[in-house]
């Protein structure tokens, strides 16, 4: 019987051994995906700032075609009724 124990025991002491190893290794990779993560994630960021433009840049410009665009809609508009009404 204690040699039935002292097997159980081993393999028990054997089995968190390996846990331990596993919990260390993952650790490590997290702290590598961790790591690539976060550079991947600055370079995505350099790569937005580069391309697009801030909300804030674009507000003049988004105001000056919506009123451009207000402007000829409404001249295409005056220009129906002028047809309708007139002639």
């Amino acid at each position: 019987m204690t040699d039935h124990n002292d097997l159980k025991i081993n393999d028990l002491e054997n089995n968190m051994a390996n846990i331990q190893k596993d919990v260390k290794e993952f650790k490590d990779d997290f702290k590598e995906f961790k790591n690539d993560f976060k550079s991947d994630f600055q370079a995505f960021k350099t790569h937005l700032d580069e391309k697009f433009v801030s909300k804030a840049d674009f507000s003049p410009v988004q105001k000056i075609v919506y009123g451009m665009v207000g402007t000829i809609l409404t001249t295409i508009l005056l220009a129906f009724i002028y047809q309708i009404i007139i002639k």
